[in-house]
């Protein structure tokens, strides 16, 4: 029950607190997954989705109780090449989801506590 409650604050976690006059805004886990496929060919937007990345990561590692670091004995670049493959599998939806969907496959092996 606490790790859905969890998934489901980091999922919330995309969503901006203000919005236009027409109740619309835009965030960057919102994109869509074959969007997010095409940005990593230009250096620019590259940086801007994994600085999200990096960013949903930390949040994650601060908000799941005795996880240091979810990405456990992997890296950054794994999880990047594993969202690559997981959005090419699944262009239509969202990045948030593929995130979520990475965090519970690397949630049985994160680091607990900073290594010394």
């Amino acid at each position: 029950m606490k790790r859905a409650l969890v998934v489901i604050l980091l999922l919330a976690s995309t969503v901006a607190w203000s919005a236009d006059e027409h109740d619309m805004y835009w965030a960057q886990g919102s994109m869509a997954c074959g969007t997010f496929v095409e940005r990593q060919k230009y250096d620019t937007k590259a940086v801007e989705d994994r600085a999200w990345i990096s960013g949903y990561l930390a949040a994650y590692n601060r908000l799941v109780p005795k996880t240091y670091d979810i990405l456990g004995d992997s890296d950054m670049k794994s999880a990047i090449v594993w969202l690559e493959n997981y959005c090419k599998e699944y262009p239509l939806k969202v990045l948030a989801e593929g995130m979520a969907d990475l965090t519970s496959k690397l949630y049985p092996r994160p680091h607990k506590t900073r290594k010394e």
